[in-house]
């Protein structure tokens, strides 16, 4: 029989004294009214037995003398009713100290309520701060690799200007190269920036998923010859027009098309698709990008879409990049309404899929507005 892990087992409560005072004010409350009910019932007993023996509708067993059934007819209502007033006093002090303890109650459940909220913003905290550690170690990472080696081919060229041509232009395409990867290490963190603080602007439009898709494999299609992976596109004809900001969707495409490039082997093959779906009356445009790498394991398809984390790959070897791309891409599908996931076994590829809503009406606005951004 599986035993229950610690945090399955429940907690032992506390008890709460509030909750404890109050029953036992109620059980006071109770005994009076007990009381109260007893000493009435007994004044009216005697009121009956005073008017049946002034009558002489009882039996000579029952006559009292006329002394003590005036001293009973006189003293024992008074004191009933003195008791009675003592009780209904005792009454309303419970009534009183219930109503304190109700507020003491709400007090501290207030306090509870604002005691965890205060916990939720540390721990915020806590990821902003590990968010803010993790940053400044990669962008040193990133920008010291492309930077030394752009120092590097600058000093080969000025000192040995007298190289062959086809060196001098070996020597161009790693600066070319080395200053591509720090643009799209500043354009990613720039995204960061503005996702974080809560603003960005985006710019909607009416788009043709066909046509964003077919831009997007136009800008990959270079990185893909130079690694002799075949491009693929199965577009599903007739998908309705979305409401989006063209260059962010283009932006996760492309993101994704250049994952499935990074890790597939060369002479595989990667396949972009759109096509239409429907999910609980909602209709969207579902798009997927697959290839034929290595597969992404169970345990890592959560964690590939936090910030700054990189899956390690099957064979251990070493992946460029600062793992901000599919975080990014994360957060433009969620501010659309839709979702991004991947379905992958080890050993037989990866397939990202991203889902995008079609709207009732498409209406794109006059001009772009800067509306907040995605949390």
């Amino acid at each position: 029989m599986k035993q229950p892990t610690p945090r399955e087992r429940k907690a032992p409560q506390k008890p709460d004294p509030t909750r404890e005072h109050l029953e036992k004010l109620a059980q006071r409350e109770t005994t009076y009214w007990v009381f109260s009910s007893l000493l009435l019932v007994f004044l009216a007993t005697t009121v009956i037995i005073q008017f049946l023996t002034a009558g002489d509708w009882l039996p000579d067993t029952f006559f009292l003398n006329e002394q003590y059934r005036r001293t009973l007819s006189v003293g024992l209502p008074g004191l009933v009713i003195v008791f009675c007033l003592y009780i209904t006093a005792k009454r309303r002090e419970i009534s009183r100290l219930k109503i304190t303890l109700y507020d003491q109650k709400t007090l501290l459940d207030r306090l509870e309520e604002r005691r965890r909220e205060l916990e939720r913003a540390l721990a915020e905290l806590r990821r902003v701060s590990t968010l803010k550690d993790n940053l400044l170690s990669t962008v040193s990472h990133e920008l010291k690799n492309p930077l030394a080696s752009i120092h590097s081919v600058a000093q080969i060229l000025m000192n040995y200007s007298d190289k062959d041509m086809e060196s001098r232009d070996r020597f161009y395409q790693l600066i070319h190269t080395e200053t591509k990867r720090l643009s799209n290490l500043v354009g990613n963190l720039l995204d960061l920036a503005k996702i974080e603080s809560g603003r960005i602007v985006w710019d909607l439009s009416a788009e043709k998923p066909e046509e964003v898709v077919r831009s997007a494999l136009a800008v990959s299609g270079v990185l893909a010859q130079e690694k002799k992976i075949g491009l693929r596109e199965e577009i599903a004809p007739g998908l309705p027009e979305l409401l989006v900001d063209r260059d962010r969707i283009i932006q996760v495409l492309t993101n994704l098309i250049g994952n499935a490039i990074k890790f597939t082997p060369e002479g595989g093959t990667i396949t972009v698709s759109a096509r239409s779906a429907a999910d609980k009356g909602k209709k969207f445009v579902r798009f997927s990008i697959r290839d034929t790498g290595p597969g992404v394991s169970p345990d890592q398809r959560e964690r590939i879409f936090e910030w700054f984390h990189q899956a390690p790959p099957p064979d251990g070897r070493k992946v460029e990049g600062t793992g901000l791309g599919l975080a990014i891409s994360r957060e433009i599908v969620h501010h659309f309404g839709g979702r991004i996931w991947v379905e992958s076994k080890p050993r037989h590829g990866s397939e990202f899929i991203f889902t995008i809503p079609v709207p009732a009406r498409v209406h794109a606005p006059a001009r772009p507005e800067a509306v907040a951004g995605p949390k």
